[in-house]
């Protein structure tokens, strides 16, 4: 897949398939920050409605830990 044939399909409103593709190509760490990424995004979110519930935060702060130290622990 080549970096035009990405940008078509954003062009064309297919942010899914684009986004399947981009995810294809990249590594662990690159593909474990985009989900960071993407969570941070929306996280606000879920912690209006669920003030008590940490469970995300902590998936997302182990994710990170991820990131930087990819190992069976974190």
């Amino acid at each position: 897949m080549t970096k035009k044939e990405i940008e078509q399909m954003v062009e064309d409103g297919k942010y899914r398939k684009a986004n399947d593709e981009i995810v294809k190509i990249m590594d662990y760490k690159q593909r474990v920050s985009y989900a960071v990424f993407a969570a941070e995004q929306v996280i606000c979110i879920f912690e209006e409605k669920f003030t008590e519930d940490k469970r995300p935060k902590k998936a997302i702060d182990a994710a990170k830990a991820c990131i930087l130290n990819p190992s069976k622990e974190n």
